[in-house]
């Protein structure tokens, strides 16, 4: 994986959020400086930080790792109803890849 664009797109989304490196840093626990060189791509988050940082800037896995979102196109089952377990299932696979992509 590539930490500058790991960095870049927590930068990117960060900024869309209106939020300063400052108050990101803060409700990460870390430090100003240390979320800096995350950004700049000189350092980079343990697995569990990531998830940390997903939940607060409300962004999926596979949006920090792979820089995009899947597009959700549901599946229908023959009666014409939505299957989303189904869904629910694919999603879960890709968040697994998500992971097992990062620990490479």
């Amino acid at each position: 994986m590539d930490h500058q664009d790991f960095g870049a797109r927590i930068r990117k989304i960060r900024k869309d959020r209106k939020m300063t490196q400052e108050q990101l840093a803060e409700q990460l626990n870390i430090s100003p400086s240390f979320l800096g060189h995350v950004e700049r791509g000189t350092r980079t988050f343990s697995l569990d930080m990531t998830v940390e940082v997903c939940r607060v800037l409300k962004v999926g896995p596979e949006v920090l790792l792979r820089g995009s979102l899947p597009e959700y196109t549901p599946e229908w089952s023959e009666d014409g109803t939505n299957n989303e377990l189904a869904h629910a299932r694919k999603v879960l696979r890709m968040v697994q890849n998500a992971i097992e992509y990062w620990e490479e």
